[in-house]
Protein backbone atom coordinates (compact mmCIF):
# COMPACT_ATOMS: atom_id res chain seq x y z
CA UNK A 1 0.00 0.00 0.00
CA UNK A 2 0.73 3.65 -0.47
CA UNK A 3 1.55 3.93 3.96
CA UNK A 4 3.89 0.83 3.79
CA UNK A 5 5.79 2.36 1.20
CA UNK A 6 5.78 5.82 2.80
CA UNK A 7 6.84 4.11 6.02
CA UNK A 8 9.52 2.69 4.03
CA UNK A 9 10.97 5.52 2.35
CA UNK A 10 10.72 7.87 5.81
CA UNK A 11 13.03 5.48 7.12
CA UNK A 12 15.46 5.60 4.64
CA UNK A 13 16.34 8.91 6.24
CA UNK A 14 16.31 7.26 9.46
CA UNK A 15 18.85 8.35 12.42
CA UNK A 16 20.56 5.45 12.30
CA UNK A 17 22.43 4.22 9.81
CA UNK A 18 21.78 0.99 9.94
CA UNK A 19 18.17 1.07 9.89
CA UNK A 20 18.21 3.54 6.52
CA UNK A 21 21.18 1.06 4.76
CA UNK A 22 18.38 -2.36 5.51
CA UNK A 23 15.35 0.21 4.32
CA UNK A 24 17.29 1.05 0.88
CA UNK A 25 18.23 -2.59 0.03
CA UNK A 26 14.92 -3.61 1.07
CA UNK A 27 13.17 -0.87 -0.99
CA UNK A 28 15.69 -1.95 -3.76
CA UNK A 29 14.67 -5.60 -3.97
CA UNK A 30 11.01 -4.18 -3.79
CA UNK A 31 11.43 -1.78 -7.06
CA UNK A 32 13.40 -5.13 -8.91
CA UNK A 33 10.40 -7.04 -8.42
CA UNK A 34 8.06 -4.95 -9.63
CA UNK A 35 10.42 -3.60 -12.53
CA UNK A 36 10.62 -7.06 -14.74
CA UNK A 37 6.59 -7.25 -14.05
CA UNK A 38 6.44 -3.48 -15.69
CA UNK A 39 8.79 -5.64 -19.09
CA UNK A 40 5.15 -7.56 -19.21
CA UNK A 41 3.03 -7.49 -22.60
CA UNK A 42 0.54 -4.23 -22.39
CA UNK A 43 -2.90 -4.49 -20.27
CA UNK A 44 -1.81 -7.95 -18.84
CA UNK A 45 -2.31 -8.47 -15.03
CA UNK A 46 1.26 -8.31 -13.97
CA UNK A 47 1.64 -4.98 -16.12
CA UNK A 48 -1.48 -3.43 -14.40
CA UNK A 49 -0.05 -4.40 -10.42
CA UNK A 50 3.28 -3.03 -11.74
CA UNK A 51 2.02 0.66 -13.31
CA UNK A 52 -0.27 0.77 -9.93
CA UNK A 53 2.91 0.03 -7.80
CA UNK A 54 4.33 2.50 -9.33
CA UNK A 55 2.16 5.29 -8.96
CA UNK A 56 1.96 4.21 -5.59
CA UNK A 57 5.40 4.90 -5.35
CA UNK A 58 5.46 8.44 -6.46
CA UNK A 59 2.50 8.50 -4.09
CA UNK A 60 4.12 7.41 -0.99
CA UNK A 61 7.21 9.83 -1.47
CA UNK A 62 4.95 12.73 -1.88
CA UNK A 63 2.79 11.61 1.02
CA UNK A 64 2.35 14.25 3.36
CA UNK A 65 4.50 14.00 7.02
CA UNK A 66 1.80 12.29 9.72
CA UNK A 67 0.81 14.79 12.16
CA UNK A 68 1.92 13.95 15.37
CA UNK A 69 -0.82 14.71 18.01
CA UNK A 70 0.57 15.22 21.55
CA UNK A 71 0.04 12.60 24.10
CA UNK A 72 -3.13 13.24 25.68
CA UNK A 73 -3.40 14.72 29.43
CA UNK A 74 -5.04 12.72 31.88
CA UNK A 75 -7.36 14.83 34.19
CA UNK A 76 -5.27 14.98 37.70
CA UNK A 77 -1.59 15.89 38.22
CA UNK A 78 1.58 13.80 37.61
CA UNK A 79 4.18 13.96 39.75
CA UNK A 80 7.96 11.46 39.85
CA UNK A 81 9.05 9.02 42.15
CA UNK A 82 11.74 8.70 43.63
CA UNK A 83 12.58 6.54 40.19
CA UNK A 84 11.46 9.37 38.11
CA UNK A 85 8.71 7.70 36.79
CA UNK A 86 5.52 9.91 36.04
CA UNK A 87 2.53 8.12 38.17
CA UNK A 88 -0.94 9.21 39.15
CA UNK A 89 -1.42 11.06 42.43
CA UNK A 90 -3.70 8.02 43.67
CA UNK A 91 -0.45 5.62 42.91
CA UNK A 92 2.08 7.84 44.30
CA UNK A 93 3.93 7.31 47.53
CA UNK A 94 5.42 10.24 49.36
CA UNK A 95 8.65 10.37 51.31
CA UNK A 96 6.26 10.84 54.59
CA UNK A 97 4.50 7.35 53.52
CA UNK A 98 7.70 5.88 52.91
CA UNK A 99 9.21 6.11 56.36
CA UNK A 100 6.41 5.52 57.67
CA UNK A 101 6.25 1.57 56.44
CA UNK A 102 10.07 1.53 57.01
CA UNK A 103 9.02 2.49 60.66
CA UNK A 104 6.73 -0.01 60.41
CA UNK A 105 9.44 -2.95 59.27
CA UNK A 106 11.56 -2.42 62.25
CA UNK A 107 8.45 -2.54 64.77
CA UNK A 108 7.23 -5.96 62.85
CA UNK A 109 10.89 -6.74 62.82
CA UNK A 110 10.94 -6.27 67.02
CA UNK A 111 7.90 -7.95 67.71
CA UNK A 112 9.60 -10.76 66.00
CA UNK A 113 12.49 -10.84 68.42
CA UNK A 114 10.07 -10.63 71.27
CA UNK A 115 7.53 -12.75 70.39
CA UNK A 116 8.52 -16.21 68.77
CA UNK A 117 9.12 -17.83 65.01
CA UNK A 118 4.98 -18.00 65.08
CA UNK A 119 4.78 -14.43 64.86
CA UNK A 120 7.72 -14.35 63.04
CA UNK A 121 6.23 -16.74 59.89
CA UNK A 122 2.98 -14.51 59.94
CA UNK A 123 5.07 -11.55 59.53
CA UNK A 124 6.93 -13.02 56.79
CA UNK A 125 3.51 -13.05 55.03
CA UNK A 126 2.50 -9.76 55.93
CA UNK A 127 5.85 -8.68 54.02
CA UNK A 128 5.38 -11.11 50.84
CA UNK A 129 1.90 -9.31 50.57
CA UNK A 130 3.18 -6.02 50.86
CA UNK A 131 5.83 -6.61 47.79
CA UNK A 132 3.40 -8.20 46.11
CA UNK A 133 1.19 -5.15 46.36
CA UNK A 134 3.73 -3.24 46.05
CA UNK A 135 4.82 -5.03 42.78
CA UNK A 136 1.47 -4.77 41.41
CA UNK A 137 1.24 -0.59 41.94
CA UNK A 138 4.79 -0.15 39.93
CA UNK A 139 3.57 -2.19 36.97
CA UNK A 140 0.09 -0.16 37.05
CA UNK A 141 1.94 3.01 37.19
CA UNK A 142 3.98 1.91 34.31
CA UNK A 143 1.44 0.67 31.99
CA UNK A 144 -0.72 4.10 32.88
CA UNK A 145 2.41 6.03 31.42
CA UNK A 146 3.10 3.70 28.29
CA UNK A 147 -0.99 4.69 27.84
CA UNK A 148 -0.87 8.32 28.52
CA UNK A 149 2.71 8.48 25.92
CA UNK A 150 0.70 7.20 22.87
CA UNK A 151 0.96 8.65 19.84
CA UNK A 152 -1.36 8.96 17.02
CA UNK A 153 -0.77 9.73 12.95
CA UNK A 154 -2.90 11.48 10.35
CA UNK A 155 -1.23 11.00 7.32
CA UNK A 156 -2.95 12.13 3.73
CA UNK A 157 -2.75 10.57 0.50
CA UNK A 158 -3.18 12.32 -2.48
CA UNK A 159 -6.45 11.79 -4.38
CA UNK A 160 -4.64 11.18 -8.04
CA UNK A 161 -1.73 8.89 -7.94
CA UNK A 162 0.97 9.97 -10.70
CA UNK A 163 4.21 8.28 -11.83
CA UNK A 164 6.45 11.00 -10.80
CA UNK A 165 9.46 9.58 -8.64
CA UNK A 166 11.60 12.63 -8.92
CA UNK A 167 11.30 12.71 -5.38
CA UNK A 168 12.30 9.39 -4.46
CA UNK A 169 15.31 10.00 -7.01
CA UNK A 170 16.74 13.31 -4.94
CA UNK A 171 16.29 10.86 -1.64
CA UNK A 172 18.37 8.28 -3.66
CA UNK A 173 20.90 10.91 -4.55
CA UNK A 174 21.23 12.46 -1.07
CA UNK A 175 21.74 8.43 0.64
CA UNK A 176 24.47 8.24 -2.22
CA UNK A 177 26.47 11.17 -0.36
CA UNK A 178 26.01 9.23 2.78
CA UNK A 179 28.67 9.47 5.19
CA UNK A 180 28.36 5.74 5.47
CA UNK A 181 29.00 3.32 3.60
CA UNK A 182 26.15 0.25 3.96
CA UNK A 183 23.69 3.31 3.08
CA UNK A 184 26.03 4.21 0.32
CA UNK A 185 25.96 0.87 -1.17
CA UNK A 186 21.87 0.43 -0.48
CA UNK A 187 21.40 3.72 -2.27
CA UNK A 188 23.22 2.63 -5.43
CA UNK A 189 21.34 -0.98 -5.37
CA UNK A 190 17.83 1.28 -4.84
CA UNK A 191 19.32 3.68 -7.75
CA UNK A 192 20.31 0.89 -10.07
CA UNK A 193 16.73 -0.87 -9.55
CA UNK A 194 14.87 2.74 -10.48
CA UNK A 195 16.84 3.16 -13.36
CA UNK A 196 16.33 -0.31 -14.82
CA UNK A 197 12.87 -0.18 -14.24
CA UNK A 198 12.47 3.07 -15.81
CA UNK A 199 13.64 1.94 -19.03
CA UNK A 200 11.77 -1.73 -18.63
CA UNK A 201 8.34 0.61 -18.68
CA UNK A 202 6.42 -0.97 -21.50
CA UNK A 203 3.84 1.21 -23.44
CA UNK A 204 6.39 4.32 -22.27
CA UNK A 205 9.58 5.36 -24.46
CA UNK A 206 12.71 4.45 -22.16
CA UNK A 207 13.90 6.98 -20.13
CA UNK A 208 17.46 6.79 -20.38
CA UNK A 209 19.88 7.41 -17.47
CA UNK A 210 20.51 11.10 -16.93
CA UNK A 211 23.63 12.67 -16.51
CA UNK A 212 23.50 13.45 -12.69
CA UNK A 213 22.80 9.56 -12.38
CA UNK A 214 25.79 8.91 -14.11
CA UNK A 215 28.02 11.04 -12.00
CA UNK A 216 26.76 9.26 -9.34
CA UNK A 217 27.69 5.78 -10.49
CA UNK A 218 30.77 7.39 -11.85
CA UNK A 219 31.60 8.97 -8.35
CA UNK A 220 30.92 5.51 -6.51
CA UNK A 221 33.37 3.85 -8.51
CA UNK A 222 36.61 5.81 -6.55
CA UNK A 223 34.71 5.23 -3.15
CA UNK A 224 37.14 4.10 -0.65
CA UNK A 225 35.57 1.08 0.53
CA UNK A 226 34.77 -2.10 -1.82
CA UNK A 227 31.47 -2.85 -1.85
CA UNK A 228 30.64 0.47 -2.31
CA UNK A 229 32.60 0.39 -5.78
CA UNK A 230 31.60 -3.23 -6.69
CA UNK A 231 27.80 -1.96 -6.02
CA UNK A 232 29.00 0.92 -8.57
CA UNK A 233 30.55 -1.46 -10.98
CA UNK A 234 27.35 -3.73 -11.23
CA UNK A 235 25.05 -0.63 -12.01
CA UNK A 236 27.15 0.82 -14.54
CA UNK A 237 27.20 -2.58 -16.40
CA UNK A 238 23.70 -3.47 -16.11
CA UNK A 239 22.74 -0.35 -17.56
CA UNK A 240 25.21 -0.93 -20.24
CA UNK A 241 23.73 -4.50 -21.48
CA UNK A 242 19.94 -2.33 -21.53
CA UNK A 243 21.91 0.16 -23.63
CA UNK A 244 24.42 -1.01 -25.65
CA UNK A 245 24.51 1.53 -27.68
CA UNK A 246 23.86 4.35 -25.49
CA UNK A 247 26.84 7.05 -25.95
CA UNK A 248 26.99 8.53 -22.16
CA UNK A 249 26.83 5.03 -20.98
CA UNK A 250 29.10 3.75 -23.10
CA UNK A 251 31.62 6.30 -22.21
CA UNK A 252 31.25 5.92 -18.46
CA UNK A 253 31.72 2.87 -18.18
CA UNK A 254 34.61 2.89 -20.01
CA UNK A 255 36.14 5.84 -18.02
CA UNK A 256 34.95 4.41 -14.45
CA UNK A 257 34.59 1.10 -14.79
CA UNK A 258 37.08 -0.11 -16.98
CA UNK A 259 39.65 0.87 -14.91
CA UNK A 260 38.60 -0.89 -11.75
CA UNK A 261 40.62 -4.06 -13.87
CA UNK A 262 43.92 -2.12 -12.14
CA UNK A 263 41.80 -2.27 -8.73
CA UNK A 264 43.46 -3.58 -5.24
CA UNK A 265 40.83 -5.88 -4.49
CA UNK A 266 40.38 -8.95 -6.74
CA UNK A 267 36.67 -9.38 -5.90
CA UNK A 268 36.23 -6.18 -8.23
CA UNK A 269 38.53 -7.35 -10.84
CA UNK A 270 36.89 -11.12 -10.78
CA UNK A 271 33.55 -8.84 -11.42
CA UNK A 272 34.86 -6.84 -14.06
CA UNK A 273 35.95 -9.79 -15.62
CA UNK A 274 32.27 -11.11 -15.63
CA UNK A 275 30.74 -8.16 -17.75
CA UNK A 276 33.80 -7.76 -19.90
Amino acid sequence: SVVALAVLLHRCSDKSAAVRARALADLAEVVDTFSHLLAAPLNTEQHLVAEAFVEGLGAAAALQAPDTIKPSSKQGSKRKNRAGTNVDDDSYITDDELETAGAAGNNIADDVQHEGPDHAAGANEAADAGNAADSEQQWRARRQQHKDSSITFVAYIPAQLTAELSQVMALVQRRCGDSKAAVRKGALQLLEALLVMRASWQGYPRQLPGSGDLALLEAATSDPLVSVRKAALVALSTLLELFPCEPSLCQAWVASGLPLVRDVEASIQECLADWA
